[in-house]
């Protein structure tokens, strides 16, 4: 079924058998991904990122909404990183989430966000800040964003309510001309030691290859385990 929750277009895939919602912030949604996650025996939710060509959209600005605060941009100096993430969490809180729960009926108990890129870096930070929230999957996430691992670090707490958590990120990541880039691997492996040490529920799967090679099937990878949790 497809929701309309102010300006987002959501795609919801209904499992009537599963209390787990995976709320998914993806690229623009093609078929070929929604078939990828129908063996997922969950609720899914899919928040499609915008269409680069298209100024106006009704998905998710990943540059402006999906970042923590403003940035430069490595990929473009005309676009630089908004920051809005707080603003797009409140607005997941109060407004989305309950939304796709009301269709669901309520039938939900467990709520699980998902993401690749900026979408993992703002499912992982969302998870941590937002109480209905108790897993994530977070893939080849963008933990080189400036300055974010440190802040994070310096924070230094995991809530309780995270039972579940879920990491990869391909082994040749950061290994480009950008330096940007380069602690991306690094600061992944340190943000998931923090969570075993913490005793959460947690994987860590090193990917082969780059950012952008099989970045559908990293994610169902991560949604095949963290299904498996519940």
């Amino acid at each position: 079924m497809m929701l309309q929750c102010g300006k987002r277009n959501i795609f919801v895939q209904e499992e009537k058998a599963s209390d787990v919602l995976i709320v998914i912030h993806d690229d623009p949604v093609e078929s070929d991904v929604v078939n990828l996650y129908k063996e997922i025996k969950a609720n899914i939710a899919l928040i499609s990122g915008v269409d680069w060509n298209d100024e106006l959209t009704s998905g998710v600005d990943w540059n402006d909404e999906l970042t923590p605060y403003p940035a430069k941009n490595p990929f473009s100096k005309k676009q630089p990183f908004g920051g809005h993430m707080e603003r797009y969490q409140i607005e997941l809180k109060e407004r989305i989430l309950p939304a796709i729960l009301k269709a669901l009926g309520g039938s939900i108990n467990h709520v699980v966000l998902a993401g690749y890129s900026l979408g993992g870096l703002f499912s992982f930070d969302a998870a941590l800040k937002l109480d209905d929230v108790d897993g994530f999957v977070s893939c080849s996430s963008s933990f080189w964003y400036p300055d974010y691992y440190s802040r994070w670090k310096q924070k230094g707490f995991i809530p309780d309510h995270i039972k579940h958590a879920y990491f990869s990120i391909g082994d040749a990541e950061g290994n480009g001309r950008n330096p940007v880039f380069r602690d991306a691997v690094i600061n992944t492996k340190k943000i998931f030691e923090d969570f075993e040490r913490a005793k959460i529920d947690s994987k860590f799967v090193l990917e082969a290859g780059n950012h952008f090679q099989e970045s559908n099937k990293r994610v169902l990878r991560g949604l095949r385990w963290i299904a498996s949790r519940y």
